[in-house]
């Protein structure tokens, strides 16, 4: 098994921008305008966007978050 590399840094990940691309195909599967989603989450539609674009990591808890509001697990 590969070791996986330690790394500090809080910049976006591939995975972070893989996340980010299924929530809008989630949220536009929902016909759910970024200021909605949004809303619901209590955040920008500026910020989710960011979330969507990878530009943002999210945290576990904004994850969960999202999760809940687009009833997925």
């Amino acid at each position: 098994m590969p070791s996986r590399r330690q790394t500090t840094s809080r910049a976006p990940t591939a995975i972070d921008q893989m996340v980010g691309e299924k929530i809008r195909k989630l949220r536009l599967d929902r016909n759910m305008t970024l200021a909605e989603l949004g809303s619901e989450l209590g955040i920008s539609h500026q910020q989710l966007q960011k979330y969507e674009t990878g530009t943002n990591r999210l945290s576990a808890g904004m994850l969960s978050n999202v999760a809940d509001v687009l009833r997925v697990e």
